[in-house]
Formats: structure tokens, C-alpha cells, sequence
């Protein structure tokens, strides 16, 4: 469930969210699910939807979901939350702060899989010590376990994940070459290169993976739809055991680890060969910590200010809904002052035109 999805539509208009579901049972447990959350005060009704474009995922994804772990979930999930203004301090944060977060993180390329999905990729070597330092200063123990807590390196995971759902994830869904483009999308390809990787850094990295675990199976559950660990070092698998005590067994299922001479081969199944970095054979220059650079088929569907080109500028993004059209705002502070910047919008092609024009292959 998307944690930050206060505001819920009826039942009559799941469809008109993007939630499609694949079975009766399962449409019936996500509406029990908005049923308890409306009767315990979790969430209210509207009449017209807060975010069009996919963030209202709030509970069952899949039909398996327990809707009483679900329920105790969300409910934690929104006292996490609760526990600050994460509205305003997603359209507040410092920017080189934003950035700093971002760089311990796996982070969007501006591609996308052959689903649609985004992708993001993560390169364990190169994560900054210094960054990776301040955020154990700001952190609590109780990050990794339990409890609303308001530490600053919570704050800062839960601002660079939203950059995936309050941009990211509603901007993917609003393309339209891709298949089932009526679901919205609320989950992301990742991708980590773990070459490098020693038993030592690992170690350094182990309160990260912990606390960034927690948030994910408590208010991000289905944000990773599948992740590929390629470049294991020697050695891998009993890193690859102790890192499986860290995360949720769910979680933990969703990953495949790749060996070196098959990089190129898997990414392919699922990624076109101009979204893959060069690094691992493919056409896309990419290099860590790089703001992201559309996709092609995103620059036709966007009006952009000159200034912008394909790269974005670094620091949080919104997508906001305004006089009938899609907006990228990029917000945050830089040397002190708020910034409300408009880079443009998103002018939305058919299905047809999209695939006319060069989007997503099958």
C-alpha cells in the first residue's frame, strides 16, 4: 500500500485510478481494506481522485494479501508519516541534502523496462563514504525495527522515495506505449551492481539495507517489482545469506542474482538495449549519482523549457494536475529560497501515436 494516499475514491471509481484487478476476491479484499481505513479515520472519501495517475495503490496488489496485515500495516505506515509534514518537507528539503540522500540509494535513470515500469539502478562501489557516514549520524536504532520515528535519515529515505511516487511512478503512467496503459503503475526494475563488494562494505552498509528494508514492507510493500544483482563478486553467496537476514522474505524473494557472462543476456529479456548503461554492454551513458535523462519517447510526450533539454535538474520533482494538463514542477530549497520551478508539461500521445513515434518494444 502507498502510504501516502489519505484521500480515497469510491468503489465506482477504481478503474478511473488505474487499479485493475485480476480477480473478484481480489477487488473484494482491497475494498474491505478501504473500508476498515475509512471507518478507523485512516483515510476519506472524495468525490474526485488527489493523484489520477497511480498513487492510490493503499492496500491488496495482489490477491494473497492478508487484509488484516495489511490494515496494521497502513495504520503504521500513516504513523510514520504522521510523525512529520511530509508534504512540506518534500517541497522544502535542501537540495544538495536531497541529493546527498539520493546518492546511498538506487535511483531512476529516466528509462523504463519493456513493461513500462521505470528503472533504477544502484552501484554499491561507488556510494560515498562521507554520504553513508552522515546518514548514521542522523539515523535512530529504532529505524530498522519499529516505531513513528522522525530521525533525519528517516525523513530523507521517505522524501527520495517519493520522488518515485509523487513524480516518477505517475509520470510512467501517464505514457501510453506501453501494454495495459489503463493500469497505473507503483512499482520500479531495479538493478545493482554489486561488483566490488567486500564483506567490509557490506558490513558499513548493513544499517541502510535495514532501515530502507522497514520502510519498503511497511509504507513502499509493492514499490520493487523485480531486482537483478549482477557483477557478484566472489564470495557473493554467503553475502547474499546475511543480506537475506536483513530483509523481509518477500522482499528478498524478488531479487536474481546474475552472473557476470550473463549480464547483457537478462537485462535484454526485460530492458531495450538503449536504457542499458554501457557499462553492461548496453547504449545508455550512465554513471551513479546522474540526474535522470529521458527516455526518448518521454521527450515527444513532454513541452520542456529550452534550458532543460532531456537531463533534469537535481532535487525533488512534482507531476501536479493543473487547468487540465499534467505539470513538472521542481521544488525543494537552493541557497535558502523555495523554488516552485515549472519545466514544462506533459501533453499526453495516443496509443497509436506513441508507437508510431518510437516508444516501448515488445
Amino acid at each position: 500500500m502507498q502510504a501516502d494516499c489519505t484521500t480515497i475514491t469510491p468503489t465506482a471509481k477504481w478503474a478511473g485510478l488505474g487499479l485493475v484487478f485480476e480477480t473478484e476476491d481480489e477487488q473484494a479484499s482491497y475494498e474491505t481494506l478501504v473500508s476498515r481505513c475509512h471507518e478507523e479515520g485512516l483515510i476519506q472519501w472524495s468525490a474526485t481522485s488527489t493523484s489520477p495517475h497511480g498513487n492510490e495503490d493503499c492496500g491488496v496488489s495482489d490477491a494473497s494479501c492478508n487484509v488484516d496485515v495489511a490494515f496494521q500495516q497502513f495504520k503504521l505506515a500513516q504513523e510514520i508519516r504522521g510523525s512529520f509534514d511530509f508534504v512540506a518537507e518534500y517541497e522544502s528539503i535542501d537540495i544538495d541534502d536531497f541529493d546527498d540522500a539520493r546518492n546511498i540509494y538506487p535511483h531512476w535513470t529516466g528509462g523504463r523496462d519493456r513493461s513500462g515500469r521505470p528503472i533504477c539502478f544502484y552501484q554499491v562501489g561507488l556510494v560515498k563514504d562521507q554520504s553513508l557516514e552522515r546518514y548514521n549520524q542522523n539515523r535512530e536504532p529504532r529505524d530498522a525495527a519499529c516505531g513513528a520515528t522522525a530521525s533525519l535519515a528517516r525523513r530523507q529515505t521517505i522524501m527520495v522515495t517519493d520522488y518515485l511516487t509523487r513524480f516518477v511512478f505517475p509520470l510512467c503512467s501517464a505514457m501510453r506505449d506501453r501494454p495495459e496503459p489503463e493500469r497505473a503503475l507503483s512499482s520500479g526494475m531495479y538493478v545493482v551492481d554489486a561488483s566490488g563488494l567486500t564483506f567490509s562494505r557490506l558490513w558499513g552498509l548493513r544499517n541502510l539495507i535495514q532501515d530502507f528494508n522497514f520502510l519498503l514492507s511497511t509504507c513502499y510493500p509493492e514499490i520493487l517489482q523485480h531486482a537483478y544483482i549482477i557483477n557478484p563478486p566472489l564470495g557473493f553467496g554467503a553475502m547474499w545469506n546475511l543480506v537475506k537476514r536483513w530483509l523481509d522474505p518477500r522482499t528478498a524473494s524478488k531479487f536474481t542474482i546474475v552472473p557476470a557472462a550473463d549480464t547483457l543476456r537478462i537485462l535484454e529479456e526485460s530492458i531495450d538495449i538503449e536504457n542499458i548503461p554501457t557499462l553492461f554492454g548496453g547504449n545508455f551513458s550512465f554513471q551513479h549519482g546522474m540526474q535522470p535523462k529521458l527516455e526518448s519517447a518521454m521527450i515527444r510526450s513532454l513541452t520542456l523549457t529550452p534550458s532543460l533539454v532531456a537531463q533534469l535538474p537535481p532535487g525533488p520533482i512534482q507531476l501536479r494536475h493543473e487547468d487540465g494538463r499534467m505539470e513538472l514542477v521542481a521544488v525543494g530549497t537552493l541557497e535558502e529560497k523555495e523554488r516552485q520551478d515549472l519545466l514544462g508539461h506533459l501533453s499526453l500521445l495516443t496509443e497509436q501515436e506513441a508507437k508510431i513515434d518510437g516508444g516501448i518494444t515488445a
